[in-house]
């Protein structure tokens, strides 16, 4: 099992919402569900982290999807911007973009609306080769945002 590396469940646990920690919890038998659904093993970084952390842990600017909303986004966004299959959105579009996992490469990208084409075309770098990356990603942002 690929687990998350401790600085970034230290991390994590600093945003710790007792009821909510254990409300996901308590309901890991659904998340497993919903993320074998997209095809997201239960032995990977992000199934760690939606199974004992929750979307919540990792709020920024921006928020992450919770496991049951990642599915209809996931359709939303292949028919709505025309993105690969492979492509799933962590993040809503509110803010004039998404972070996108790709399930092929499980690299995570953090895109605008504008290179739609180039991240289909393989010009956009991802943000993240992992999820803990990502995670750690996130971390660096909001630490550089106040």
């Amino acid at each position: 099992m690929k687990m998350l590396p401790e600085d970034t469940k230290a991390w994590l646990s600093e945003f710790d919402y007792p009821d909510y920690t254990t409300s996901i919890r308590g309901r890991q038998h659904v998340t497993r569900k919903q993320l074998g659904e997209l095809g997201i093993s239960p032995d990977s970084e992000i199934a760690d982290f939606y199974l004992n952390h929750g979307a919540l842990s990792a709020t920024g600017w921006y928020e992450l999807l919770e496991p049951g909303e990642l599915g209809d986004v996931a359709d939303y966004i292949h028919s709505a911007f025309g993105l690969p299959e492979h492509f799933i959105a962590l993040t809503n579009h509110e803010g004039g973009g998404f972070s996108l996992l790709d399930r092929q490469s499980m690299f995570i990208y953090d895109i605008i609306f504008d290179p739609l084409d180039d991240l289909i075309g393989g010009l956009v770098a991802p943000v993240a080769e992992s999820f803990a990356g990502y995670l750690e990603w996130r971390r660096r942002q909001r630490t550089n945002r106040g």
